[in-house]
């Protein structure tokens, strides 16, 4: 996130570890929501737990669900992400 103040949360899904982050990025109390699959080719565990780290350093609160898929999305990803939204606005 180059930008942190420009959004107030995220849902990543099949996300993988790219950039590295910006020195002293501040996303304290942000939340993220990061749906994974656990087969995923591209984004395989080890990647998964550098981007959690680095959110986590950088203060944001992460959720993760790992699904029994790979890397394209499914039914249950929008399910999920609706539901995780939706206990944010119920907070």
């Amino acid at each position: 996130m180059r930008h942190p103040d420009t959004l107030s949360g995220a849902v990543l899904m099949r996300a993988m570890n790219g950039l590295s982050p910006e020195p002293g990025l501040d996303l304290a109390g942000t939340p993220v929501l990061l749906l994974s699959g656990r087969h995923d080719p591209l984004a395989p565990e080890a990647s998964r737990a550098v981007l959690v780290a680095a959110l986590k350093q950088a203060g944001a609160v992460v959720t993760e669900a790992v699904t029994a898929s790979g890397h394209g999305l499914e039914p249950g990803d929008a399910n999920a992400a609706q539901g995780w939204l939706a206990s944010l606005r119920a907070a």
